[in-house]
Protein backbone atom coordinates (compact mmCIF):
# COMPACT_ATOMS: atom_id res chain seq x y z
CA UNK A 1 0.00 0.00 0.00
CA UNK A 2 2.72 2.59 0.60
CA UNK A 3 3.50 2.94 -3.14
CA UNK A 4 -0.12 3.93 -3.85
CA UNK A 5 -0.05 6.50 -1.11
CA UNK A 6 3.19 7.95 -2.44
CA UNK A 7 1.78 8.07 -5.96
CA UNK A 8 -1.32 9.88 -4.73
CA UNK A 9 0.70 12.43 -2.78
CA UNK A 10 2.93 13.04 -5.81
CA UNK A 11 -0.16 13.46 -7.97
CA UNK A 12 -1.62 15.99 -5.55
CA UNK A 13 1.63 17.95 -5.50
CA UNK A 14 1.69 18.04 -9.28
CA UNK A 15 -1.93 19.16 -9.37
CA UNK A 16 -1.22 21.90 -6.83
CA UNK A 17 1.81 23.06 -8.81
CA UNK A 18 -0.19 22.98 -12.01
CA UNK A 19 -2.97 24.98 -10.36
CA UNK A 20 -0.45 27.60 -9.23
CA UNK A 21 0.78 27.96 -12.80
CA UNK A 22 -2.74 28.28 -14.15
CA UNK A 23 -3.63 30.89 -11.55
CA UNK A 24 -0.53 32.87 -12.50
CA UNK A 25 -1.58 32.73 -16.18
CA UNK A 26 -5.08 33.81 -15.21
CA UNK A 27 -3.65 36.76 -13.31
CA UNK A 28 -1.79 37.84 -16.45
CA UNK A 29 -5.10 37.96 -18.35
CA UNK A 30 -6.73 40.32 -15.88
CA UNK A 31 -6.57 44.08 -16.43
CA UNK A 32 -3.55 45.71 -14.79
CA UNK A 33 -5.69 47.72 -12.41
CA UNK A 34 -7.34 44.64 -10.90
CA UNK A 35 -4.50 43.03 -8.98
CA UNK A 36 -0.95 44.08 -8.28
CA UNK A 37 1.64 41.40 -8.91
CA UNK A 38 3.23 41.56 -5.46
CA UNK A 39 2.04 39.08 -2.86
CA UNK A 40 -1.13 37.98 -4.60
CA UNK A 41 -3.57 35.58 -3.01
CA UNK A 42 -5.01 32.77 -5.10
CA UNK A 43 -8.54 33.30 -3.84
CA UNK A 44 -8.40 37.00 -4.72
CA UNK A 45 -7.19 36.24 -8.24
CA UNK A 46 -9.96 33.69 -8.75
CA UNK A 47 -12.59 36.14 -7.45
CA UNK A 48 -11.26 38.95 -9.65
CA UNK A 49 -11.25 36.61 -12.65
CA UNK A 50 -14.87 35.62 -12.02
CA UNK A 51 -15.90 39.26 -11.63
CA UNK A 52 -14.05 40.21 -14.81
CA UNK A 53 -15.65 37.39 -16.80
CA UNK A 54 -19.10 38.43 -15.56
CA UNK A 55 -18.35 42.02 -16.61
CA UNK A 56 -17.29 40.84 -20.07
CA UNK A 57 -20.50 38.81 -20.40
CA UNK A 58 -22.56 41.90 -19.54
CA UNK A 59 -20.65 43.93 -22.12
CA UNK A 60 -21.24 41.27 -24.79
CA UNK A 61 -24.94 41.19 -23.93
CA UNK A 62 -25.16 45.00 -24.13
CA UNK A 63 -23.35 45.10 -27.46
CA UNK A 64 -25.53 42.33 -28.88
CA UNK A 65 -28.63 44.22 -27.78
CA UNK A 66 -27.35 47.43 -29.41
CA UNK A 67 -26.65 45.60 -32.66
CA UNK A 68 -30.14 44.10 -32.63
CA UNK A 69 -31.72 47.52 -32.07
CA UNK A 70 -29.75 49.06 -34.92
CA UNK A 71 -30.81 46.28 -37.28
CA UNK A 72 -34.45 46.81 -36.35
CA UNK A 73 -34.16 50.58 -36.94
CA UNK A 74 -32.74 50.09 -40.43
Amino acid sequence: MPPRRTARVSSQRFAAGEADGLIAKLQELLPDSSISSGGYRKAKILKEACDYIKKLHREVDDLSENISRRRIQQ
